[in-house]
């Protein structure tokens, strides 16, 4: 993963794992919005979060570390999984937010994880 993320020049030498509960209680990182990719994480409790509640939805992709196979077939798998999530975000940093009422928002996030 890191590899893969070097190689499109993406800055990786902050990244570091997270709790969500180090997320919810933390100033530092007020959230509008928490996307969640991986089943067990699909019905997140986000309640208790520092600030606002942030905005949720599911955008559930395979999960590459389970693929099996040879080793060409596993890097594939971690390829499908970040163009997935690219074109989401892609998807998502488009959106008028500041024109669009919370409900459609809501489905439209969910229209993304869907796509």
């Amino acid at each position: 993963a890191i590899g893969l993320l070097r190689r499109t020049m993406m800055p990786v030498d902050k990244l570091t794992s997270k709790s969500i509960e180090s997320l919810k209680a933390t100033e530092q990182a007020p959230m509008d919005f928490v996307f969640t990719v991986s089943e067990g994480a699909r019905d997140l409790d986000i309640s208790g979060w520092f600030g606002p509640t942030p905005m949720t939805a599911h955008w559930g992709v395979p999960d590459p570390f389970r693929a099996t196979g040879p080793e060409l077939e596993r890097i594939n798998a971690m390829r499908e999984a970040f163009k997935m999530l690219e074109r989401r975000i892609q998807l998502f940093v488009a959106l008028p937010l500041e024109s669009i009422d919370e409900l459609l928002l809501k489905h439209t996030l969910a229209d993304i994880g869907a796509s």
